[in-house]
């Protein structure tokens, strides 16, 4: 993995930054903003990653909108967010 994919993958992860800070995507943000201990997720696109796939799990990802804790919809499908 070369330095600038490393960089993008823990943009998306996000960098702690203190005891209750953290770096996302370029933004400096209130930890507790991003982490929640209730995992939600979108159906419909983890039905859409998993469409042909065997084993199902193999390529279902988490995306980055669905850590924020005020965003409670799929900004691709407007559904309603789900805890998995």
């Amino acid at each position: 993995m070369t330095d600038d994919q490393l960089a993008e993958l823990l943009s998306w992860t996000g960098e702690r930054m203190g005891d209750v800070r953290m770096r996302y995507r370029g933004e400096v943000m209130v930890s507790r903003a991003l982490r929640n201990p209730i995992i939600r997720g979108c159906p419909i696109c983890l039905r859409g990653d998993s469409k042909d796939e065997r084993p199902p799990l193999r390529k279902m990802v988490m995306q980055g909108s669905w850590l924020c804790r005020g965003v409670n919809v799929c900004v691709e499908h407007n559904h309603m967010l789900v805890p998995l």
